[in-house]
């Protein structure tokens, strides 16, 4: 028995349209409605037993993405960092990884969807992880960006990474029942073109935009989601319905430097991609839980975790 809620995105294109379409128009009522949106409705805000299901795929899913930067070592392949994350997602108790990750080092880390993970990571390059680990069909999205150096961080990605880290922090203040996560979006440019001016990152051409202009520009990709059974769930509930009790949702603000970069000075051209991602839940009360809270995110604990790369082997 199988059962789809979307007659407009069949499973089978051909089949469905032939027989099962035909088959419910004939034989059913007069007309044929999706019922995507009142399920959608149902699945957006989470039930108690639901958030003990998320709570334990971030739980999974962050203690895996430690373990990823605990095994980096100089030259390090992106399949390698992969591979890690899916053992120890099912090591630690889940089902499998949320979704085919993202593992880009150096400039791959600016390509928002890179899928193809094969690539040697060689200091003082970044690499960019985005995973999440799938527990009874429930998923968590998490994103950390570390240094493939066992020296860490260099000064100007550095400079970079906090940035991106206190957009998220302000992400998250600005977060509260009633607030879209539009309204979010719009918020996060403002304080990315406030942040960048702030670290005289700026060249005359990048000062010049727009918050809107400048965030399409170095963060092409919206700040959030919804999160659930799927790691982009219930799509028919719109980013600009203000946020609900129950309602789980990652924030994921980045910053993109290319080599030909004309926005930011020269030293930060070419560092490549920063994204930092971390999952939350409207409580019953209103307050927002952090639910990733154990993936490291500080800069000091970051680049401790990613010199450990022997202790990490010692571990399996």
């Amino acid at each position: 028995l199988a059962l789809w809620y979307n007659y407009k995105e069949p499973a089978n294109g051909n089949l469905d349209r032939s027989l099962v379409l035909a088959a419910v128009k004939q034989r059913g009522p007069q007309a044929v409605a999706n019922i995507e949106p009142v399920l959608d409705r149902v699945r957006w805000r989470k039930s108690a037993k639901e958030l003990a299901v998320m709570r334990r795929a971030a739980l999974i899913g962050s203690e895996a993405m430690n373990s990823a930067m605990r095994a980096t070592k100089p030259d390090i392949n992106e399949a390698a960092v992969w591979a890690v994350l899916d053992f120890e997602c099912r090591r630690l108790g889940a089902d499998r990884l949320a979704y085919p990750p993202v593992i880009g080092g150096g400039q791959r880390s600016t390509v928002i969807h890179y899928m193809k993970n094969n690539r040697p990571v060689q200091p003082p390059d970044l690499i960019l992880a985005d995973s999440g680990a799938d527990v009874q069909g429930y998923v968590s999205d998490i994103t950390r960006t570390w240094p493939a150096s066992p020296d860490g961080f260099t000064p100007h990605q550095l400079v970079a990474y906090e940035i991106v880290r206190q957009l998220l922090i302000d992400c998250r203040d600005h977060c509260r029942i009633g607030v879209s996560l539009d309204d979010v979006h719009l918020y996060m440019g403002q304080k990315l073109r406030a942040r960048l001016i702030e670290a005289s990152m700026l060249t005359e051409a990048g000062a010049s935009l727009s918050s809107h202009a400048l965030c399409h520009a170095l963060c092409p990709h919206h700040v959030s989601h919804y999160l659930g059974m799927d790691v982009h769930d219930t799509p028919s509930v719109s980013r600009s319905e203000p946020l609900q009790c129950g309602v789980v949702f990652p924030l994921e603000p980045g910053l993109y430097l290319s080599p030909d970069c004309q926005l930011v000075h020269q030293e930060f051209r070419g560092l490549g991609g920063v994204r930092l991602e971390d999952d939350f839940a409207i409580g019953d009360t209103g307050e927002l839980e952090l639910l990733t809270g154990s993936a490291a995110l500080d800069p000091e604990t970051v680049q401790r975790l990613a010199g450990d790369a022997e202790t990490y082997s010692a571990s399996i």
